[in-house]
């Protein structure tokens, strides 16, 4: 039996305020979510053990065979702006709950096992950079069928310093 499941892993997306102070200039900048990290949607044929799907942030997909990609999705996408022009900036990203809630009664879970990002992104001259992520979901690998057909959610936490 396949069983669909919509997997999206939903990115934080209220805006994130960060001030810093760099030398002499002062630069506010703001985190926004353009587009979430969706995983798209899948069937699993098979979750005698934990299967693997791992999207990196450039969009490469590599999975287990008892995952079916229905539809592709794609890499998160963030936007870094209000920093001074040609500056580094350094990513680290968390996973704020590996499972992944479906949001209704489900007998079997996902879950968000690992991240993907660039280390470090450098800003255009107006201040501005784009900020992808990726990452690796699994199945419980409990034996059982019983996923709901939902959407599963997740959350992480992405961090810019200079």
């Amino acid at each position: 039996m396949n069983v669909i499941i919509d997997i999206k892993n939903y990115l934080i997306s209220v805006a994130t305020t960060l001030c810093l102070i760099f030398f002499t200039n002062f630069a506010c900048g703001q985190l926004v979510e353009l587009r979430p990290l969706n995983f798209g949607q899948l069937a699993i044929t098979s979750n005698d053990s934990a299967n693997q799907l791992s999207m990196d942030y450039l969009g490469n997909l590599a999975f287990d065979p008892p995952i079916r990609i229905i539809t592709r999705g794609e890499p998160g996408l963030f936007v870094a702006s209000g920093f001074v022009g040609n500056v580094q900036l350094f990513i680290t990203t968390a996973i704020q709950n590996t499972v992944m809630d479906p949001g209704v009664v489900s007998g079997e879970y996902m879950q968000l096992t690992a991240l993907d990002s660039p280390v470090s992104v450098f800003t255009e001259t107006d201040g501005t950079a784009e900020v992808p992520i990726g990452g690796t979901i699994a199945t419980s690998g409990s034996g059982e069928m019983s996923f709901a057909e939902a959407t599963y959610v997740s959350t992480i936490r992405v961090t810019i310093n200079f």
